[in-house]
């Protein structure tokens, strides 16, 4: 319902716990703690340092995948359950601080924003994050620059979504891999109609 621009109404928790919650990330983790928690009558609070809600998603998926509209009507969702906000605040925070200031609870949910880089001879300048280049992209998807061949390593969704991205913009892109069901893979995160060919989809690693 939410993904059609369905608006939902939902009735806030009547029972109030007097435990206060912190929770530390606003990416679908933190969100979605809050949302459950926040439903049940806990006292909630998510805390990032980002200045806007949805974490990777927000700021690492590319719309072809998710658009800022389907994103907004969750977050619409999450607001109406009742959880506060705190953006932009110190990641260097402090846990006993944070009790100190009167919360019982304090979860963390803090996402997986690196990448685990792979020891390429030669390749130390031309090796990029999956996930630090999408971030990049969303940011600013026309200041980005690539050679004229792309090697992409690794198909789990981070892979796909990148190979398909940049088989939409560039031509010499090739993915490498263990997995065989690749063309499955390269549809689900095709952009529109395009996604990488099966001549591209290398899987001899």
């Amino acid at each position: 319902a939410v993904e059609h621009g369905t608006k939902i109404k939902l009735d806030v928790a009547k029972e109030i716990h007097s435990a206060k919650i912190a929770i530390i990330g606003a990416g679908p983790a933190g969100l979605s703690a809050g949302f459950f928690l926040a439903k049940d009558g806990f006292d909630v609070t998510i805390m990032d340092q980002k200045t806007e809600l949805g974490g990777m998603v927000k700021y690492g998926i590319p719309g072809f995948r998710i658009s800022d509209e389907i994103i907004e009507n969750d977050l619409e969702l999450i607001r109406q359950s009742g959880v506060k906000f705190s953006l932009g605040v110190d990641p260097k925070f402090d846990i006993e601080k944070l009790k100190q200031a009167g919360y019982n609870y304090v979860i963390l949910a803090i996402g997986a924003w690196k990448s685990r880089m792979m020891k390429i001879d030669g390749a130390k300048d031309i090796n990029r994050s999956a996930i630090k280049f999408l971030q990049e992209y969303k940011a600013d998807s026309e200041s980005l620059e690539l050679g004229e061949n792309v090697a992409v390593i690794g198909a789990g969704s981070w892979g796909t979504t990148l190979a398909n991205l940049l088989a939409s913009k560039w031509q010499n892109v090739t993915l490498w891999c263990f997995e065989t069901d690749l063309a499955e893979r390269m549809r689900q995160t095709q952009v529109n109609d395009l996604y990488l060919p099966d001549s591209k989809l290398a899987k001899n690693l």
